[in-house]
């Protein structure tokens, strides 16, 4: 029987990311086949996920992806594992608005029916933390909070002592604890954390990390105590037309340091579809894969490598030759930069990008846009999307092929144009998840026919 639960925290900060990577890792130590997920739209953490655990994450966000989609999600990546574990996003209600619980954490334990721990901090604190868990247990009724992980302890006896007061108040059971260790900080910068694979000293950090789980967190418990039942995955409908719809389609990825941007449900979709996808990185390989029928950009961090990019001559002339004959393309966000004509970096040095979009990326202080929105492409499809960059483009899309609109109690609160449309290259900043809308996909693979 397969066993899953959701590490939710009580806000940014306290802690769940590292609980979450430090059972996933010792269980997977254990021989245990473990599937990570993350909630919402974060890039980052199921890098994190996918490192420690050797099989891919998946984002469940419930404002992008309706429910059905996302039951599908989950179940299906839950077929070949033993235990999935849900990482939550900031504190656990919060979400999209600032009435609703939509896109919190406590949301998507509804949708899922999943068991929450919850990890406090208990640094500072005696009997109040006990007045602070009864706040979340009683906030939201449907909210089903089963246990506590502790962070920030001192010592054995300093979580005695907390657990004593949590399970007399609150008849929760605790799971664990994590003492205050400096050395196992991840590294941070513009775009939350640095992704795993720049942080050299990863490995050893999750030795560590791994050494004081076994030590400080039942494990047994958690796999014992979250039970599901397996239920029969119903495929929707729009996903079945997918099968194999595309066979020998064969599409060219970008993966690499700079690039690695891609939610792993819109992989598992294409594959679904029956396209080939063939990784390639823009930074190493000298041209794209040959025989191919489209390309795919995802995001990452071209302006930290913008360096590497710029001095790969021969690959940036073969992306500019193809695009420019017609191949069909998708790129968002860092593959969008890397489609214009340079990358300026804030201490103003300057970097020759691709050149096929006539536009310009500079990195800002600040974040130009951030969170979700609402996309009508060319009053073609209506799907949701995400948005996070330190950078804008100058000068100014033409002709935009995105109208895009932030809403509140169904008002729209703000519109702005992105979305860039050439010969057969569709580029922008917002990042698409195609379980919001399938016929966005479909309309971009019809274009490799």
């Amino acid at each position: 029987m397969k066993s899953a639960c959701m590490i939710a925290g009580t806000n940014s900060g306290s802690g769940k990311t590292t609980f979450s990577m430090g059972i996933m890792a010792a269980m997977t130590k254990r021989g245990i086949r473990v599937r990570g997920f993350k909630t919402g739209p974060d890039y980052i953490d199921p890098m994190f996920h996918k490192k420690v655990t050797n099989r891919n994450s998946y984002n469940l966000d419930t404002w992008m992806i309706e429910d059905s989609y996302l039951k599908y999600t989950f179940r299906t990546a839950m077929e070949n594992s033993d235990i999935g574990i849900v990482e939550g996003v900031m504190g656990l209600f919060d979400g999209h608005g600032t009435t609703s619980n939509e896109g919190s954490s406590s949301h998507l334990s509804e949708v899922l029916n999943l068991p929450i721990i919850l990890v406090v901090d208990a640094r500072g604190k005696s009997r109040s933390i006990a007045a602070e868990i009864l706040g979340y247990i009683s906030f939201e009724k449907n909210t089903k909070i089963a246990g506590i992980l502790l962070n920030r302890i001192s010592s054995q006896k300093h979580y005695e002592y907390m657990k004593e007061i949590i399970e007399h108040y609150t008849n929760l059971k605790c799971y664990g604890y994590l003492e205050n260790l400096s050395e196992l900080s991840l590294k941070e910068r513009h775009l939350g954390l640095v992704p795993v694979e720049e942080d050299l000293d990863f490995d050893k950090k999750i030795e560590s990390l791994v050494l004081s789980i076994e030590k400080t967190v039942n494990l047994d418990s958690i796999i014992n105590d979250f039970k599901i039942n397996s239920e029969s995955i119903k495929i929707p409908d729009k996903i079945l037309k997918l099968k194999n719809r595309y066979k020998g389609k064969k599409i060219a990825i970008a993966w690499d340091e700079a690039f690695n941007f891609y939610y792993s449900s819109n992989l598992d979709l294409l594959e679904y579809a029956g396209v080939e996808l063939i990784k390639f990185s823009p930074i190493r390989d000298f041209r794209l894969p040959r025989d191919i029928d489209g390309l795919y950009l995802g995001g990452g961090f071209p302006e930290v490598f913008a360096s590497s990019l710029e001095q790969n001559f021969s690959m940036r002339k073969d992306i500019f030759d193809q695009l420019e004959n017609g191949l069909p393309t998708y790129a968002e966000c860092g593959g969008f930069m890397y489609l214009t004509k340079s990358i300026t970096l804030l201490n103003e040095n300057k970097f020759e990008m691709i050149g096929f979009l006539d536009t310009n990326a500079y990195m800002t202080k600040r974040l130009q846009r951030f969170g979700y929105a609402f996309v009508d492409i060319s009053s073609k499809y209506k799907i949701k999307a995400h948005e996070f960059h330190h950078s804008k483009v100058d000068p100014e899309v033409q002709n935009a092929y995105y109208n895009l609109y932030k809403t509140k109690n169904n008002e729209v609160l703000r519109t702005w144009q992105d979305g860039w449309y050439k010969k057969h290259t569709l580029a922008a900043y917002a990042h698409l998840n195609f379980l919001s809308n399938i016929d966005v996909l479909m309309w971009l693979l019809n274009q490799c026919k």
